[in-house]
């Protein structure tokens, strides 16, 4: 769990203090979306602090997951609070009723808290000290918050499952809110951020991805010899590649070891990522092995446009605070030129 480990902070910039935009909530109400007002925050000055410094300090952090059971259960969100300083660990939930299609935000982001949340986190803090409201058992029922915070004196730590209906789901919204806020205007002290191009060469489909670093520490994933191609099992790890022509041809690929170009096989085993430090991976997939939609309009790929789209699984070895898996949409291409030849 991130908030049990100490991070390496050393960014020092201050960027100029921005309005946030409302957060749209997946399943955090019944009957849809919630907007809620603005917050400010900022990803205010950092100081340097030694990770041996913090091990003895007991910070407060709020963890949502979802309930045990769940077949495809949702990346956790959690929270680490340290006085006015907030980090959000972003594994890829998502944030919005309906995720755009694009890179959102992996890593560790940080920011300053203002007044505007604090009413809403001491609201959360006095119901589950208080013993307000009991958990709900059962399995595959809704979320759990796994919380840990001082409030007068004395450590409130233990676990809560809830269902979305519950008084309590709407009490624990602005979260996202401050995700948002956190993923939009915080500082990226630990990030990942992959990227990708298409294009056709001797009917193959070469597909370039880049994995950026905007963060402060190295950044290491399992590399291509650990991802899957099956389409079928979501929890594996994987980098999937999917595509729409404008004729209707529809097809899926997902990017494992045996495609890697000569140039990029190096990287099967895992693929670091420093800061400032792009690194590009080749893959090279004959157009036969691709998987077409059965509504598609063909079973080969034609001359066209297509539109392209990626999301990837996967699972991060280093930094300790970011270990374990992480799901990421990445930016569609709206309008890759494919050749038959």
């Amino acid at each position: 769990m991130e908030p049990n480990r100490s991070g390496d902070d050393r960014h020092g910039a201050k960027p100029t203090i921005r309005k946030g935009k409302p957060a749209r909530r997946a399943g955090i109400r019944t009957g849809g979306m919630v907007q809620r007002v603005p917050r400010f925050l900022a990803a205010g000055l950092l100081f340097g602090v030694m990770a041996a410094a913090l091990a003895g300090e007991s910070k407060d952090y709020f963890v949502i997951e979802n309930s045990p059971g769940q077949i495809n259960p949702s990346p956790r969100m959690s929270f680490q609070f340290d006085g006015n300083r907030v980090a959000y660990y972003s594994r890829g939930r998502d944030l919005d009723i309906m995720p755009p299609a694009k890179y959102t935000g992996i890593g560790k982001y940080t920011g300053e808290l203002n007044d505007g949340y604090r009413p809403e986190i001491d609201q959360v803090k006095r119901i589950l000290a208080n013993h307000e409201i009991e958990s709900v058992p059962g399995l595959n029922i809704g979320s759990v918050l796994r919380y840990s915070f001082a409030r007068n004196g004395t450590r409130y730590q233990g676990d809560l499952q809830y269902r979305s209906s519950d008084e309590i789901s709407g009490k624990l919204a602005f979260l996202y809110d401050l995700a948002q806020d956190l993923l939009d205007h915080g500082t990226p002290e630990i990030n990942l951020h992959p990227e990708f191009a298409v294009h056709s060469a001797s009917r193959n489909l070469v597909v370039d991805v880049v994995f950026k670093n905007d963060g402060a520490q190295e950044v290491v994933i399992d590399g291509p010899e650990k991802w899957s191609p099956q389409l079928a099992h979501p929890n594996v790890q994987y980098l999937q590649i999917s595509a729409l022509g404008d004729s209707g041809v529809k097809f899926k690929v997902r990017l494992v070891a045996k495609y890697l170009s000569a140039a990029s096989r190096s990287y099967g085993s895992t693929i670091s990522v420093k800061p400032g430090q792009p690194v590009k991976v080749e893959f090279v997939v004959p157009y036969t092995e691709v998987t077409f939609d059965p509504a598609s309009s063909a079973q080969q790929i034609h001359e066209g446009t297509y539109r392209i789209g990626g999301m990837a699984n996967l699972n991060i070895q280093s930094p300790d605070e970011m270990t374990g898996k992480v799901f990421t949409r990445m930016d569609m291409l709206p309008a890759v030129e494919l050749t038959e030849q």
